[in-house]
């Protein structure tokens, strides 16, 4: 896994060098205003592809030396999985907080439509569960997980009441 720190002109410049530099997948850390106030910083991790996994080099080593390189192969794959949980909790703060537009944000968003905490909890918690790809996909999943969609019966057992502002699919 590599980390890099890319920074550009405005937010748009900045993520542009991120994808051009570390590809699509890059995972975005961190992202900040340049101390000088002209520009941002963006810090991203990327699958490293031209290292060859640890377990390669151990079936190849020596028996001396497995002694030696196990233990160390163990302990990159613990802080790799840990290094991947970190990502993905930081890729959710970032998602809740920056959103698809880097301008708007989703958790204000959500109070202001006056969505209940303990759902806008448990989404957040199904992002975590989401794989990578892009926000509308994390936001549909987190969706899918937080309520529960399915058709109606053809004759409820008792009355539906379908309330909403004019326009807005009620009849459909």
């Amino acid at each position: 896994m590599r980390i890099r720190t890319l920074s550009g002109n405005s937010l748009a410049d900045a993520m542009r060098k991120v994808r051009e530099e570390m590809g699509p997948e890059a995972v975005i850390l961190q992202v900040e205003e340049a101390k000088s106030g002209k520009g941002f910083m963006i810090r991203a991790a990327a699958e490293d592809t031209d290292a060859p996994p640890a377990a390669e080099q151990t079936a190849s080593a020596e028996p001396g030396a497995r002694a030696i390189i196990q233990p160390q192969a163990d302990m990159e794959r613990r802080i790799e999985r840990e290094l991947r949980q970190r990502l993905r909790q930081q890729r959710l703060r970032h998602y809740f907080h920056q959103a698809i537009d880097p301008d708007a944000a989703i958790i204000p968003a959500l109070r202001f439509h006056k969505v209940p905490e303990v759902l806008i909890e448990r989404m957040a918690a199904s992002c975590l569960e989401a794989d990578p790809g892009p926000d509308e996909d994390i936001l549909a999943h987190a969706l899918e997980r937080a309520i529960a969609f399915g058709p109606l019966p053809p004759r409820p057992a008792r009355p539906l009441v379908v309330v909403g502002s004019p326009g807005h699919g009620k009849s459909t």
